[in-house]
């Protein structure tokens, strides 16, 4: 059986992450495959394959017997994760810190610019994945396997919750310039700014996700 090429797949799911991001699909809306493969011009099963990968990333949820459906927000999960993922973020750059080279640095910097490249073009989709890179790098500077290993892992989901802040042009700009600022204290080895920067981007995204959810259940 001839498999799915690469490039298809994930243009499949750029294409579904830009329908649910910009509020197309809504929260709870069910995802029925072979309208969404007719409205994409592909088939059933690139659909499917995609599903499943927004399932992973905890954008969708698919329920035995039921179907896919655009994954709810939920307060009371989001300050769990948010209060779970912020110690563990803060601990791994503290010891990534003074291990990160010139070649990391190089890296990061090369991320930032696609970031703002990808902002400029309103590349939703790739806007995450730059995100997701930049924290990578930093996170595999790391000495100890399991703090950059869990964090990698938690990429996946914190996409669930990145999600409202990309419906925004200046929240993307808000998160660059967060970035940006964890970059220069990394580069200068400012522990006491970088962790600082890194404490305040958690208080500030979880109090925007704990709104956008206010205001679309008033909707």
């Amino acid at each position: 059986m001839a498999t799915q090429p690469v490039v298809e797949r994930g243009a499949v799911t750029a294409r579904l992450y830009e329908l649910i991001i910009r509020a197309q699909i809504l929260p709870g809306e069910k995802l029925n495959e072979a309208a969404l493969a007719e409205q994409l011009s592909t088939s059933r099963t690139s659909v499917r394959n995609a599903l499943r990968h927004l399932a992973m990333e905890g954008l969708v949820e698919q329920t035995p017997h039921k179907g896919s459906f655009v994954a709810r927000a939920d307060a009371t999960e989001a300050r769990y994760f948010f209060d779970f993922r912020s110690p563990l973020h803060i601990e791994c750059v503290r010891l990534a810190l003074p291990l990160v080279t010139t070649e990391r640095l190089g890296r990061m910097r090369k991320e930032l610019t696609n970031l703002e490249v990808a902002l400029n073009e309103h590349r939703l989709f790739d806007c995450l994945g730059h995100i997701a890179e930049f924290n990578n790098v930093l996170y595999y500077a790391c000495p100890n396997p399991f703090y950059a290993d869990a964090m990698q892992d938690l990429e996946f989901r914190t996409k669930r919750y990145r999600t409202s802040i990309m419906r925004s042009g200046s929240r993307i700009g808000d998160t660059l310039s967060y970035l940006h600022r964890l970059f220069a204290a990394v580069s200068n080895r400012d522990e006491e700014v970088a962790l600082r920067v890194i404490r305040e981007r958690y208080e500030e995204a979880l109090l925007t996700y704990l709104e956008d959810l206010r205001v679309s259940v008033l909707s």
